[in-house]
């Protein structure tokens, strides 16, 4: 069995298990680095005759530790590769694919948690009140998706993954089918919010919530890429992402409470 095959088998494993679509994704991006790396020294692909000097090597290599334009990469970033690595190695010995964990002895570096990225409010206000004016259906469907996680502070897998029958608008909620660890729940709109969702969804009773032109369900990537454009458009100067907005509305939460196990 090679890299890319023990990968796939990895990731159905996964899947089973109930992790995430972003982890699985994230599994395979790192399993396929690991390919490339061993196809670009002319090492064995083959997972039975990986061992920890070769992973060291990998993990020491220019093409672990630094990006494709050549900075290197954050310590945090460097470290989900490590986990990556120790799991599917793991997995590759005990499903018997491998006669040793290769990963065995691979270690997280340390490094400092980086303080959450939130948006500021008057940034937020920017960015919805130019959604709020831009004329078409992608815009308004935007606009719905980033206020729908300005006002709740959902996770934006969460927010992409929502059907139309899971919004009860008359009880004002929201059914979380699919949220990180594969927990369920439901969360409260306020009156904006409901009547906002109410006038995007209009009559449609079912599907997807927010889709592309083709009827499929927006990807993270096209949320990623969408709002750094609309956050050009409503002047802020500074980059951030999705997740970004969910961290503005604990700090706002924060400000109105003075609750941090609330939030």
């Amino acid at each position: 069995m090679n890299v890319l095959e023990l990968v796939t088998e990895h990731c159905l494993q996964l899947e089973a298990d109930g992790r995430s679509p972003h982890s699985i994704h994230q599994m395979r991006q790192h399993g396929r680095l690991l390919a490339q790396w061993l196809a670009s020294v002319g090492a064995s692909d083959n997972v039975a005759d990986l061992t920890p000097p070769v992973v060291a090597r990998f993990l020491a290599s220019p093409m672990a530790l630094r990006r494709h334009d050549g900075p290197p990469k954050r310590t945090s970033t460097v470290n989900a590769l490590r986990t990556s690595l120790r799991c599917l190695l793991r997995y590759a010995h005990d499903a018997g694919f491998a006669p040793q964990n290769a990963a065995r002895l691979v270690r997280r570096a340390p490094c400092a948690i980086p303080p959450p990225r939130a948006i500021p409010a008057e940034d937020v206000e920017k960015l919805l009140a130019t959604l709020a004016t831009a004329e078409g259906p992608i815009a308004a469907r935007e606009h719905a998706l980033f206020h729908l996680i300005a006002a709740t502070g959902l996770r934006v897998g969460s927010v992409l993954a929502l059907r139309i029958e899971h919004v009860d608008l008359r009880a004002g909620i929201v059914r979380i089918d699919r949220a990180k660890g594969g927990m369920r729940g439901v969360v409260y709109l306020n009156q904006a919010v409901r009547q906002h969702l109410a006038r995007f969804i209009g009559d449609r009773k079912s599907g997807p919530l927010f889709v592309n032109r083709a009827g499929r369900p927006l990807t993270n990537r096209h949320a990623q890429t969408k709002l750094a454009e609309w956050l050009v458009r409503a002047g802020v100067e500074e980059k951030f992402s999705p997740h970004s907005l969910r961290h503005s509305f604990a700090m706002a939460l924060l400000e109105r409470t003075g609750d941090v196990a609330l939030v």
